[in-house]
Formats: structure tokens, sequence, C-alpha cells
């Protein structure tokens, strides 16, 4: 589809009059251009497997819509982040949500787990990618710090919790005393 102009509104929802490259002219929705739920007037056939499986308004599938639009959609505001930086999405998951549906539920999904990839700097591939917590998430980011004493590495946030004391006490006796991590150990 190539956008043409800008169509009519109802309510917060912003529709725009496109052009197929088979030459229909559709009205489509923002969201379901920006999220690729909607590529063609239907000639593609697309949107007929997106309906076929009838997991298009769960959370699993609006989780496979936007790992495919970071990855792919130089648009999405995520996209410097992995597709900007070369990560893909493995074929048969990218061009198949059932694909990756099926890989999910043998995987370990449910509510309320985010998708992972085990290798940061790696594809969203099944050998890459598990399910976990939002909080094991966030011990595996890329702007972590990650600290050694004793031959073991933790993020400031485990070693708080490994010497129970809040993350506050602990980050801010290495930045604003400067203290190297064993004075910062000694101290609590």
């Amino acid at each position: 589809l190539t956008v043409l102009e800008y169509s009519h509104n109802v309510g917060k929802k912003t529709y725009w009059t496109c052009k197929c490259e088979c030459g229909n002219i559709i009205k489509a929705r923002s969201d379901s251009l920006k999220c690729g739920d909607i590529k063609s007037c239907k000639c593609l056939n697309y949107e007929a497997k997106v309906v076929k499986h009838g997991q298009a308004r769960t959370k699993l599938y609006h989780v496979w819509a936007s790992m495919r639009n970071r990855c792919n959609n130089p648009n999405d505001r995520n996209y410097k982040h992995d597709g900007g930086r070369g990560i893909k999405v493995e074929s048969t998951w990218d061009n198949d949500f059932v694909n990756f549906y099926e890989w999910s539920k043998i995987s370990g999904y449910k509510e309320g787990l985010s998708i992972d990839r085990i290798n940061m700097n790696g594809n969203y591939e099944p050998s890459n990618c598990r399910w976990i917590t939002i909080q094991e998430q966030q011990l595996n980011k890329r702007d972590n710090v990650h600290l050694t004493y004793e031959d073991k590495t933790m993020t400031i946030k485990e070693w708080s919790q490994h010497y129970k004391c809040t993350y506050n006490l602990f980050y801010g006796r290495l930045r604003k005393y400067n203290y190297d991590i064993e004075k910062v150990i000694n101290s609590l």
C-alpha cells in the first residue's frame, strides 16, 4: 500500500486513503498500517491469514506484531534498538504468526511474560529466544552496569539484593562517593 492522503478520523482513530500495488484504492487505519496488519487491499490474502488463527486481539499477537515492527519498520520508535542494529525476525516467524504461536506455547509462554533474546545482539529466532518475567528482563538490558567482585559478576540491582540493601544506597556509594565495589560491600 502507498498512502496517498489523509482521509478522516473516527474517534481517536485516523484513516488514510491508500493505493494498493494492484491499483485498488482503500481506506486504512494508522495503527493497522504501522504494525503491518494490513499490507494490501486483500489481494495478497495476508489479511485472511490474520483472521484464520483467531488470535489477532491477544497479548501474544501484540508481542509478535511489536517484535516484527521493531525489526522491520524504520518508522517505529524502537527500530533503532533492533532493526536499526541489524536484528531480524527469523523468516518462519516473520511470515507467519501461527509458527510463532506454536513455538511460544511449547516454550513456556504465559500471559505476563516477556520475550527475551538470550544473545541480545542475535536475531529473534527459536534458538535465541525465551519467555521471562519483566523483572528478569530488566536485568538483561544493554545499559545495565555489571560489576565483578570475588569472581562473581552481577548488576548493581543484583548486588544490592544480594547484600539486602536498597539499590539507591548501593548505587549512591558507587557513583556519589566514587567507591569501588569492594569498598561499597565492606561499608554495608
